[in-house]
């Protein structure tokens, strides 16, 4: 057996829709940017409902950054990392930009 034969792929669009949404629902608002980069699906089901990203930890809900209401998730809407985990993937991805929170408690 190969290695590709032996991972086990989550269909999560195979989901009903009120469960991904409730799994939304406990995500961080880096999580759901990220999730809404993976497929056109996801992209659309997470931004046609800016209700989930704007309750989601470390959305920024006072963005200096734009001057359109958020009608779809953007990195400027990150306002903080939630774990440490996203802590060290903003900081990869975005090494000079000092528009997130620097918390060492994240």
């Amino acid at each position: 057996m190969d290695d590709h034969s032996s991972k086990i792929v989550f269909p999560l669009l195979d989901l009903p829709t009120e469960l991904r949404l409730e799994i939304y629902s406990q995500c961080s608002a880096l999580t759901l940017l990220q999730l809404s980069h993976t497929c056109a699906s996801l992209n659309a089901e997470i931004n046609s409902r800016p209700s989930i990203f704007k309750k989601a930890p470390g959305y920024r809900t006072n963005n200096q950054h734009t001057t359109t209401p958020a009608l779809k998730l953007k990195i400027t809407d990150i306002y903080r990392a939630t774990h440490i985990s996203e802590k060290s993937l903003i900081t990869k991805l975005y090494p000079n930009d000092e528009t997130f929170v620097n918390d060492e408690t994240a």
